[in-house]
């Protein structure tokens, strides 16, 4: 497992800032870090320290590239590429649309559904990113962010 000492000694630099110092700092590294941005902004989700093969998928992702994920079950794929990086690539507005597949519609919405309430609730994300809730479409199966995706 890999530790997350780094993001402990970054995250006790943030205490020295001022709110909006925090604010930009934390938008700017996250936008580049998916561990950072998880552990800070989901702990509940991410609460032990990364496997090798977690920081292997999150490599190519912060270099902006995609590729397709084989592992077995367990292993966090859901939570990382179901989840983590949709609310990410939400927060940065950096894609068009995310299409969110599962086995079901309905484990597809629930999916969605997960994603909502974070941008609804996640009160340290609305700090940071803004409103990211969407006034057009907002349903079960369907729903346009603040951000346009």
């Amino acid at each position: 497992m890999i530790g997350n000492d780094s993001y402990r000694i970054w995250l006790s630099g943030l205490r020295a800032l001022d709110d909006d110092e925090k604010r930009i700092e934390i938008h700017r590294t996250c936008r580049h870090n998916l561990s950072y941005f998880a552990w800070l902004f989901f702990p509940r989700f991410f609460p032990f320290p990364f496997g090798r093969h977690h920081l292997d998928w999150l490599q190519p992702l912060e270099r902006g590239k995609t590729y397709v994920v084989v592992a077995p079950r367990g292993s966090a794929k859901t939570t990382w590429f179901e989840f983590l990086l949709p609310i990410h690539r939400i927060a940065y507005g950096l894609d068009d649309y995310i299409i969110i597949v599962s086995e079901t519609a309905t484990l597809a919405e629930n999916r969605i559904l997960d994603i909502k309430r974070q941008l609804e609730s996640n009160s340290l994300l609305r700090a940071v990113f803004g409103d990211l809730v969407g006034l057009e479409r907002w349903k079960q199966d369907d729903i346009l962010t603040s951000t346009g995706i």
